[in-house]
């Protein structure tokens, strides 16, 4: 479809995020033959249902942007890319995309963190991954380095604008559209990977659900969902459960799931499922990002990199990670 910044085999592969139907695009709208229309802002598509209950108030925020949206920001105008610097929007949202480790960096970032994607390179030419809450795109720029065809989707628009930034910046091929992962935007059976960083563990758990069926939907057989999640029995998880009272959960806080549960919901929803460790002592510890975190902080995050190294000859280790990648295969 002219006018989108997108692949045009990814861009046929949308569809109204309500109804499934396909999407037609004229000037600065997209549309389905039942009459929902969706804003595109500067070739992004915004495929947001504003009646939805809203998970992050940046969903509300993008809508009303692109209400707002000038004729030169809703045509097929590009804004310009960084020339070396760490992009603005990284420089504040570190803390929020990467955890509290990062907090002390916002505004001082020198590098961007571009994780290492637990996964096998593609097997074959051209296997497409999906990002749910993609935000600035640094998954996206993992699987992107790895070979696949990546995609990232986030409620946000000016984090999708971001990580087109980033991504041009650091020489990627990866593409971005503003959606909701309770509502894939996309047909059937589009992707190999679904995969999703810090964003399902903040949902309600009916949202949660809602997001992995979407997950299911959209992978072709044997594809694989590849989601991150907080484990209720980590020694930081209880600690942060025990400091607000193990109350419910309210807003974008953090919801906890036992490892049973977690196993038991994926294979539910999606097929054979079993529990990776991501992380101990925090839920965003990367060990392959250690060097660029604060001195204070980068034993915890190479103590996590070694306890999850550990945990391929202990395998009950993984119970007591504090984050957990959930890998389930679709069947």
């Amino acid at each position: 479809m002219e006018g989108l910044r997108l692949d045009p085999w990814l861009a046929r592969q949308l569809v109204c995020p309500r109804d499934a139907h396909d999407l037609t695009i004229e000037f600065d709208t997209m549309q389905c033959r039942l009459g929902h229309n969706y804003p595109v802002v500067g070739g992004i598509p915004i495929l947001l249902i504003p009646e939805a209950n809203v998970t992050h108030q940046a969903a509300t925020v993008s809508i009303n942007q692109a209400c707002r949206a000038s004729p030169s920001e809703t045509s097929q105008s590009r804004e310009a890319w960084p020339t070396g610097a760490i992009d603005s929007f990284v420089q504040l949202a570190i803390g929020s995309t990467n955890g509290q480790m990062w907090w002390p960096l916002v505004g001082r970032l020198r590098e961007y963190p571009v994780p290492n994607l637990s996964l096998e390179p593609p097997s074959k030419h051209e296997e497409w991954f999906l990002d749910l809450g993609c935000n600035w795109g640094r998954w996206c720029l993992a699987a992107g380095r790895l070979g696949y065809r990546a995609v990232g989707i986030d409620v946000s628009l000016d984090a999708v604008r971001a990580a087109y930034r980033v991504a041009h910046e650091l020489s990627v091929k990866a593409q971005y559209l503003v959606a909701d992962a309770r509502y894939i935007p996309f047909r059937d059976a589009t992707f190999s990977v679904v995969s999703s960083y810090s964003v399902l563990q903040h949902f309600e758990k009916a949202d949660a659900t809602r997001a992995l069926s979407e997950a299911r939907r959209v992978l072709v057989e044997g594809g694989i969902a590849h989601v991150q999640m907080a484990n209720r029995y980590g020694v930081r998880s209880l600690y942060h459960q025990a400091a607000r009272g193990f109350r419910q959960p309210t807003d974008f806080e953090v919801r906890y799931w036992g490892p049973r549960e977690l196993v038991a919901t994926a294979e539910r929803l999606i097929g054979p499922a079993a529990l990776r460790p991501d992380g101990y002592f925090s839920l965003n510890a990367q060990a392959a990002e250690a060097h660029l975190l604060p001195r204070r902080f980068r034993a915890v995050a190479r103590a996590s990199g070694f306890l999850q190294a550990l945990s391929a000859y202990v395998p009950a280790l993984t119970s007591a990670a504090d984050s957990v990648w959930v890998v389930a295969h679709k069947r």
